[in-house]
């Protein structure tokens, strides 16, 4: 139930708007891309390309910090003469 007992939970309502909101994004994907002249496979397909652009460029930038962690607590264990 919702919060004060009455209608739908409110999980659903989320729910519910969420999805709308999924669709409305979809529509405005859609149209944007038969604005550009491509399909809707191919819009997929640059989504697609520019999204795992993203997800490795933030997966190598955590790993470059988690090394330069190490470099760090490394240095600070020869400074402080803790081997």
């Amino acid at each position: 139930m919702s919060a004060d007992g009455h209608g739908l939970p409110d999980a659903a309502v989320m729910e519910a708007h969420d999805m709308m909101h999924h669709a409305e994004q979809e529509e405005h994907e859609h149209e944007a891309a038969m604005k550009r002249g491509i399909t809707d496979d191919m819009a997929q397909a640059e989504y697609d390309l520019i999204h795992g652009a993203e997800e490795r460029a933030a997966r190598d930038e955590r790993k470059r910090r988690g090394s330069m962690t190490k470099v760090k607590r490394t240095i600070e264990k020869l400074i402080s003469g803790r081997h």
